[in-house]
Parts: structure tokens; sequence; C-alpha cells
């Protein structure tokens, strides 16, 4: 006999409140790729941040495993000597404080600190863990017992050669041979320093605008040469490779074969929505992490000094991605392709797509929903849609008063189906009533109330707007007619919410709004609307780090 349980709605909420609050979290295999922002040398070993967590490369990029223990962890502004890795992990309560690992990763040790220790840098010297901010230089030899002030003035670009710490305090590049305590004055400089870069005995001093160019000494700091004619304020990071300099300014790569006098643009054939944020030298390879927004090719690999690059992220699954159920699957559309989550609930599959690309536009997968019998997907935020199971797809045509409508987000309505756009204070909302073939533009909320949709969600056939000036209507009947809902959604708890990134779910009276992708807060509403909880994720026992998540389903 099949003994069937129904549990009242107001219980079930009770226990998935407690289960929301008190579940254990297990993480997936991930989707290939992730975003990808630092790097660091652990002797012939390279680490990178990649997505939450940390990976390992013992073959200089070729390939790359997941670090143990390491998710929440992270690499910016950090150091390895070989024997400790020191890093940055952060605490819902004080906000980042250092860690340290002496076995690879496999566990960390926290770093004992007040809370005015900002921790702007650090690194490994003498037998000491070192940090600065405004206050100054301090160090600690006893996982942070004790700190002790080497000195009180601000030392930032710090550079550290094994004997001497180098680092510039405006307007001045300093140095100290004696552990931070002296400091002699190198230069005095014009302008801001944004970065320094030091190989063996070359400094180089890299300033704001072309007037001020670079400098640069092949003696430890003791004479300056002084190039212009380069600025260099937008540039995200430096580094030595085979007697050259490269520069990374986000989709643009620059070379000095000659200390700094001139530059050279390296040839990048990553397409031009390629962000790159860090780089790194190892062996006879070049490697530059960052963010495409077309591909999961999120590293790039150059052994030729950087005339050709080619993908090499092999190994990293720390992507994000839109969550979808359709039937008993689940999907997830990320950046790379669309997955489908295996039997075993830990793996992921990439679904055979094959269609035409965009003409317009740029970007990866964003969404990826059934309505009725038809599939749809959103890539460069151009809606596709296939009438025959996923054979053959057609871009829809959506009218719009910009050049880049950008629909990110599709939500089905019984035979209806409604886009939303991601161009931030300009974003176009549609609605298409022939199976995702056309989209029209949604004008009724503004007609009737003068409100501007920042989000939406459906349920059970009605449409629930979420708007900027944090109030929530509701429709019947498919956009024609609104009902205001909520006069004014709490946020003084949570902050504004994040432009387009909000997320904003609603199934019968329960109502949940998370303000952007990057929250560790959720506000919480069980009775349509009317009273909000909130709930800071962080503390919740959630997964921890700093980007908890980047969707919720």
């Amino acid at each position: 006999m099949r003994i069937t349980l129904r549990l009242p709605l107001s219980l079930f909420l009770t226990l998935f409140s407690f289960v929301l609050l008190q579940a254990q979290w297990a993480k997936t295999n991930g989707l290939p790729g992730g975003e990808v922002g630092s790097f660091l040398h652990y002797g012939d070993t390279v680490l990178t941040n990649a997505g939450n967590e940390i990976y390992f490369s013992a073959n200089h990029g070729q390939t790359w495993s997941p670090l143990s223990s390491s998710v929440g962890v992270s690499l910016y502004e950090s150091d390895a000597d070989g024997h400790n890795i020191l890093a940055r992990n952060y605490d819902p309560n004080t906000g980042y404080r250092l860690v340290r690992s002496s076995d690879f990763g496999q566990s960390w040790h926290p770093i004992a600190s007040v809370d005015t220790m900002l921790f702007y840098e650090s690194f490994l010297a003498y037998g000491y863990i070192y940090a600065t901010d405004y206050h100054g230089l301090y160090r600690t030899n006893n996982d942070g017992a004790t700190w002790e002030y080497t000195t009180a003035r601000q030392i930032s670009n710090i550079q550290f050669d094994g004997q001497r710490i180098t680092g510039s305090s405006y307007p001045y590049i300093l140095q100290s041979s004696d552990a931070g305590f002296t400091w002699d004055t190198l230069l005095h400089v014009t302008g801001n320093v944004i970065d320094m870069l030091q190989y063996e005995n070359h400094l180089f001093a890299f300033m704001q605008n072309a007037q001020n160019g670079c400098y640069a000494s092949s003696d430890y700091g003791q004479t300056w040469q002084h190039y212009t004619g380069t600025a260099f304020d937008q540039y995200t990071d430096f580094l030595w490779h085979n007697g050259s300099i490269f520069g990374l300014h986000g989709d643009k790569i620059v070379r000095s074969p000659n200390l700094g006098q001139t530059w050279i643009n390296v040839p990048f054939p990553a397409s031009e929505y390629y962000y790159g944020f860090a780089g790194i030298s190892t062996g006879n390879a070049i490697l530059i992490g960052g963010l495409d927004t077309d591909e999961s090719a999120d590293i790039l690999r150059s052994t030729d000094n950087g005339d050709s690059w080619f993908s090499a992220d092999f190994g990293i699954l720390a992507a994000s991605g839109k969550l979808r159920s359709i039937g008993n699957n689940l999907y997830a559309a990320s950046v790379g392709g669309i997955f489908q989550l295996d039997a075993d609930g830990i793996n992921w599959t990439k679904q055979n797509l094959v269609f035409t690309p965009p003409q317009y536009g740029y970007g990866g997968f964003t969404d990826y929903i059934q309505s009725g019998d038809n599939l749809l997907f959103c890539k460069a935020g151009r809606p596709q849609v296939s009438l025959d199971g996923g054979v053959s797809w057609y871009e829809s045509f959506v009218p719009s008063q910009i050049s880049h409508p950008g629909i990110s987000t599709l939500e089905p309505l019984g035979d209806k189906i409604l886009g939303l756009g991601d161009n931030f204070d300009f974003s176009e909302h549609f609605i298409s009533e022939n199976n995702g073939l056309t989209f029209l533009p949604i004008e009724t909320l503004y007609d009737q109330y003068q409100a501007q949709i920042m989000t939406l969600d459906v349920d059970q056939g009605k449409v629930f707007v979420l708007t900027y000036d944090n109030k929530i209507y509701r429709s019947d009947d498919a956009c024609s007619n609104w009902t205001l809902q909520v006069g004014s959604v709490p946020t003084d708890s949570v902050g504004q919410w994040g432009l387009s990134d909000a997320r904003f779910m609603v199934r019968g009276n329960v109502m949940v709004i998370m303000p952007d992708s990057y929250s560790k807060k959720m506000l919480y509403s069980k009775d349509a609307g009317q009273t909000w909880t909130f709930i800071n994720l962080a503390t919740a026992g959630l997964p921890f780090g700093e980007a908890i998540f980047n969707d919720l389903l």
C-alpha cells in the first residue's frame, strides 16, 4: 500500500525555514571555467583563485586541480614562499582576515588581529607575516598573538627580494634593509604610483598618466631612469617574462622589451569582451586570468612571448550560472554552454546545441527554459527558440529603443514568455505571445503607475514585479493590468537593490528577495509581502565566502 503524507503549508514553511538554517550543503563538481582573479607561485607550482576557491597547477598551467578546503579563501594581495600560503578568508562578523596554511591548503589557521587592521597588502619575509594599511606596516611571528609596528607610515605596492622591502609612500619610493624599521628614500616621484614590479635587480614604478610614465632601476633602486608616454592608471597587473615586462589592461596587453623605455601591443586573439585581471610567468609560459564572457576559457596561456594564446583552464570547474528545473532535470545556463545535472547529483553534462551565433551582442548563456513544447535559451542577450525539441534554433525578433536589448532571463507564462532586460537603468522587458518567435516591450506598468520594472517572477500564472522604488506589483492577466501588491519593501537591513541583479522569487504567499548576485543577505516573507524577515546568509549555516550565491532555485 502506498501511503502519501501531506503537510499543511504553514508546517511546511516552518520546516523549510529550519532546513534553510540548519542544512549542510554539498558542492557539485561545478561548471567549466570561472572568473580568475589572482595567481601565486608556490615553488614550481602555480596557485590561482577561480570562482570562490583555489586551484593549483604543477605543469605551468596546462591542467588544474582544486586545492583541498579552499572554499572562501582569497589569494588577493597575498603571498606564498614554498612552505606557507598566506591568504584571506571572509568572516561575516569582521570582514576579511588573514589565514595561513603550512600543509598546502589541507588546513587553514586564522591569524589573530583586531578590527582596526585592514590588510591592504600582506607578505611573508624574515620568518614573519607582514601586513599594511593606512596605519602603517606591522608584523607577527606567532600567528597574530602579538603584532609589532615597524613603521607608522603607509607603504603600498610592496616588493620583497629576499633582503630588501621596497614600496611607495606618496610622493616617494622607499626601501628598508632592516625588516621595515628604517627606510631610505630612493626616489621622489611626480604623480601617483599605480603599481610596482621587481625582478632580481630590476625595479619598476608605473605611474598614473602618460606624462609621468614609468620609472626604472637596474641596481635595486639606487639609480633611476624616467620614461614618459604611457599611462598605466587602468592597468591591473604587471609581470616579468623572458626579459620583457608585460602589462594587463583588460582586453589589451602591452610588452616592453627594453626595461620600460617603449611599449608595444601584444597580439590578443581572445574576443574584445575578455577582461584580464592578473598574470604570471611560469616556466616558459605566460598565464593570463580573467573573465571571458563568450566562452569558458578564463585562463589564456602563451609559450611564445605572447605571439599566440590558447585556452588553459582545463580542470577548473568554478563557473556560475542560472538554474532551471525542466521536468525531472536540473539545468544551468553558464558562460560556456547549457549544462544538465547528471543522475548522481554531482556532475554536469554539456548539452549539444547547434545554432547560429547572434550577429550582434556578446556574452555567454544566461537562461534556458521550456514553454509548452518549445525550448528557449538566451545567449549574448539574444533569445533563441526551438520548435522541434532542440533540433533547430531560430533567433527571436526583439524590437528595441536601444541598440542592444540584452534579454538575459526568460520566464514562462502559460503559452506566453516574458523576457527580462539586463541594461541596468535602461532595461527593457518584453513579452512573447507566439512561442518566443517575437518579443514586444512591456509598457503597461509604466503607463498605469509610471513604475519601472527591475525584475520579476511568475507564480501560478501571475506576474509579480519588483520595481526600482521598492514596490511589488501583480498582474493576473499576462501584464495587461496591474495591482499594487506591496507598497514598500523594507530595504534598511539589506541596502538598496543591486540594479538589475536582484533575485526575486514568489511561491504562493512566500516571497524571497536577494539584493544582488553577490549578496550575503536575504529578505523573506511568508504573508505575500505584508511582513518581512531579514536573514543573514553568511551566518545561517550556508556556505561561507564573499560570493555565496549567484542564483537560488
